[in-house]
């Protein structure tokens, strides 16, 4: 759902989009809207400049990268890559530093917010990574968020993210 959200956004704000899902169905509402459709993440990254990956989990993360026609079979030289997933710090540490060898450049940036925030632009983004990369990420970025937090370098986001969602969860526990 928030992919889709993100994905509207952009499209709106003028953007040129692709996208892949793994259920190629989810994708038809937005091939109406504009987007182009990539048969694999490695065809979508073939295509962009920018990659922004949401999905629900860090087993779909790890899937999305690590398929046989996943991000990282792809190369990634002078791409940009933002991941946006709620996932662990470790799980973000880890594929940085397999997009940093394939000679790309990645940052996190988990979202605070749910699909209304997020189709007007108003998610709350909790950034980790380089500064050089944040700043190049910042354009983008900014279309989505109407606030971004650099917190510190990859797996602060991540971190920040699951701090942020711990009193959700006591609360909608209690």
């Amino acid at each position: 759902n928030m992919g889709s959200a993100i994905t509207e956004r952009l499209l709106e704000q003028g953007n040129q989009v692709s996208v892949w899902n793994r259920t190629w169905e989810k994708t038809k509402p937005l091939l109406e809207l504009g987007a182009a459709f990539a048969t694999s993440p490695k065809a979508l990254v073939t295509g962009c400049e920018i990659v922004i990956s949401m999905v629900i989990d860090d087993e779909a993360v790890l899937s999305v990268y690590q398929s046989d026609d996943g991000l990282l079979s792809a190369d990634l030289h002078n791409k940009l890559i933002i991941e946006m997933s709620t996932i662990l710090p470790e799980t973000s540490k880890y594929v940085d530093n397999k997009v940093r060898l394939k000679s790309g450049r990645y940052i996190e940036c988990p979202v605070g917010g749910s699909v209304q925030p997020a189709l007007n632009g108003q998610l709350l983004g909790l950034v980790g990574g380089d500064q050089d990369v944040v700043d190049e990420a910042r354009s983008v970025l900014n279309q989505l968020c109407r606030r971004l937090d650099h917190v510190g370098n990859i797996g602060a986001g991540a971190s920040m993210k699951l701090a942020v969602n711990l009193p959700l969860v006591v609360y909608w526990e209690s």
